[in-house]
């Protein structure tokens, strides 16, 4: 086994050092640097999983330019819907970004007509074909058909666990297979509002926790010992409120702006009991920004995650307007790609603020720029995807040659060390298995095939261990008769 890992490590020593030159060609027709983090937490250069294609205007789509646009969203028939927040419309239009399909500026509410004001947050129902519309400072989120006319409105919960102090500035909304409505709002920090699909108000889904550092510790001994009045002046510990979310499936995806020491729900992964799955895989409180300090590049901020999308693939595309890059995770939270960055060229961003995927494509919209920005798989990204796919349907030896040509790309590249890995303890070769785990510093896989390969050992030398125990037990039992029968006759017994 330590030969193995000798044999693995110089082969991706070699490999990093073609890397790093053919990484340099490609970062030169790119306007932001493409890295990644190796198994220490170094950023490193890396290959490009996309690349920036082109950025979209809404004059491009044959409409007026959008002006601070918020969100976006992309229904299962491939139409794109934008929330274009000052212009107060829904813009929507096919993914060649050459027409408008429709405008939506007012809405039939039965005979009165809706306007929008800022609204700031969109999404398809794909079952049933409503749009939902956060409207946001007109305090309402807006249920329509494809024509624009009203079939519900989900207004401020007339409720007491509501409670009567907190506003209702709803700014983005999504639905599940069962009709329920699940609404982020300022000021809330509760979690997500929830109704179901008649407009009732079901709850809070999901909150954030507080996480126990020494200061919030140490509020709560003062408060224990403090006076009414004293308390009123000290800062409270409260859970912050959701940046935005997804929903795949039964899952919903949250993200928050976490900051300091409080990043235990940058990511939440939630079932429908809103229990944070990611727990299960010890990925909850993982760092899905950057990793500082980085020797690659410097930050001088804490990422800061403004919105998720989930892929066609299970692959978490996570959006950090902080630094203006993309983080993309594999399901289990193995980092892919991190692409993007700060500033105006193309592929990067000055305010970040909604990403969408579909098919090989990944979209970003800039509120500043009021563009969007479509990105393009790269042959590299291909490859992982391809044995991504594998991977998902649990078919590891078939993805074991994708992962070993993704190594000959990018010897630093962990996910490839883990997928080849995989396909070994599927074939249960756990010898060279571990090797691989070892390499990636992947703990829960090392452990599983450090556990076959202690039950395949005792299994193949069960007898021989069973007949080394026997004499061993029979020489210990000899041995000790002997000594004491010497222990008698010392005493002249």
């Amino acid at each position: 086994m330590k030969i193995i890992r000798k044999i693995v490590s110089a082969f991706a020593a070699l490999l990093t050092a073609t890397t790093l030159m053919s990484s340099a060609a490609t970062a030169a027709s790119e306007n932001y640097e493409n890295y990644s983090y190796d198994r220490w937490g170094d950023a490193v250069p890396s290959q490009a999983g996309y690349i920036a294609d082109r950025a979209i205007t809404g004059e491009m789509m044959g409409t007026k330019n959008l002006s601070e646009p918020a969100d976006m969203f992309i229904s299962d028939d491939g139409l794109m819907y934008i929330a274009d927040k000052l212009n107060n419309r829904i813009v929507v239009t096919d993914l060649n970004f050459d027409a408008v399909i429709r405008v939506y500026e007012t809405f039939d509410n039965g005979g009165e007509t809706l306007t929008l004001k800022n609204p700031q947050g969109v999404f398809v129902d794909d079952y049933t074909g409503f749009m939902y519309v956060c409207d946001t400072e007109n305090n309402r989120v807006i249920k329509c058909d494809k024509d624009g006319k009203v079939d519900r409105l989900f207004t401020k919960p007339d409720n007491s666990l509501y409670g009567t102090e907190i506003t209702y500035e709803p700014f983005k909304v999504c639905v599940d297979e069962m009709g329920n409505v699940y609404v982020v709002a300022r000021s809330v920090n509760r979690g997500a509002i929830m109704f179901d699909k008649n407009g009732e108000f079901l709850g809070f889904f999901g909150a954030n926790t507080v996480m126990q550092t020494a200061e919030v510790i140490a509020n709560a001994f003062w408060n224990l010992i403090s006076t009414e009045e004293q308390m009123l002046r000290t800062t409270r510990s409260v859970p912050v409120g959701f940046s935005n979310f997804d929903i795949d499936g039964q899952f919903i995806y949250t993200v928050t702006e976490t900051t300091g020491e409080q990043t235990a729900d940058q990511l939440k992964k939630l079932n429908p009991r809103g229990d944070n799955v990611l727990d299960a895989i010890d990925m909850a409180g993982e760092n899905f920004g950057d990793i500082m300090p980085a020797k690659y590049n410097e930050f001088a901020q804490e990422s800061k995650m403004r919105d998720v999308d989930i892929g066609d693939n299970g692959e978490m595309n996570i959006l950090d307007y902080e630094h203006g890059r993309i983080h993309q995770f594999d399901k289990d939270g193995y980092r892919l790609f991190i692409m993007g960055g700060k500033g105006n060229r193309m592929g990067t961003f000055t305010n970040a603020v909604a990403i969408e995927s579909h098919g090989d494509r990944i979209y970003v919209l800039d509120s500043s720029k009021n563009t969007i920005t479509e990105f393009v798989r790269t042959v590299f990204g291909g490859i992982v995807t391809e044995a991504m796919g594998y991977y998902n349907r649990a078919e590891y030896s078939e993805s074991k040659e994708l992962w070993e040509t993704v190594l000959k790309y990018d010897g630093n590249y962990v996910r490839a060390y883990v997928g080849i890995g995989l396909a070994y303890l599927f074939e249960q070769d756990y010898e060279t298995a571990l090797g691989y785990f070892e390499i990636a510093i992947s703990r829960y896989y090392y452990n599983e095939a450090f556990e076959g390969y202690r039950n395949a050992f005792l299994k193949q030398h069960f007898t021989v261990i069973i007949i080394v125990l026997a004499v061993l037990a029979v020489g210990i039992y000899i041995l000790r008769r002997r000594l004491n029968k010497y222990k008698m006759y010392e005493r002249g017994i």
